[in-house]
C-alpha cells in the first residue's frame, strides 16, 4: 500500500539504504556478494565459479541475465572473494521487484555447488 509520503516523493528524492531500497527509474541497483570456500582447481589453483542474477516481478521472471563466469587472477583467495554486479533499471517499469543471485561453484560437489540470495526492491 502506498502512503501519502510515497506519492508526494520525486525521482530525485529517492534513497536507498539497506532497509528501503527504492530507485529511480533512471538509476542503477548495486549488489554484492561474498562468496566463502569455493573449490579451487588441483592443476591452476583458481576456482570455477559463475554468478546469475534474475529479476521477479509478481512472482514470475521478469528479467533474466545469463550466467557470467568469474575470472581469477593468481592472487584470488578461494576461501574468500567479493563480487559486486550493477543493474540498469531504464527499462523496468515502476514496481516492486525481487533480485535472485545464483552463486554456482563448478568444481563443487552437487550438494554444496549452489548458493543463492534474494532481495526486494522499488522502482519508483
Amino acid at each position: 500500500a502506498e502512503n501519502e509520503a510515497d506519492k508526494n516523493s520525486h525521482p530525485g528524492d529517492l534513497q536507498a539504504t539497506p532497509y528501503v531500497r527504492k530507485f529511480p527509474r533512471s538509476g542503477w541497483v548495486q549488489y554484492g556478494v561474498a562468496v566463502y570456500n569455493a573449490t579451487a582447481d588441483k592443476k591452476t589453483g583458481l576456482p570455477q565459479v559463475t554468478v546469475q542474477a534474475e529479476v521477479y516481478r509478481d512472482g514470475k521472471p521478469a528479467y533474466r541475465f545469463p550466467p557470467r563466469t568469474l575470472e581469477f587472477s593468481p592472487r584470488v583467495n578461494p576461501k574468500r572473494f567479493d563480487y559486486v554486479g550493477r543493474l540498469r533499471l531504464n527499462d523496468f517499469p515502476a514496481g516492486d521487484y525481487l533480485l535472485h543471485v545464483i552463486v554456482t561453484d563448478g568444481l563443487a560437489k552437487k550438494k554444496f555447488a549452489r548458493a543463492e540470495q534474494w532481495m526486494d526492491f522499488s522502482v519508483r
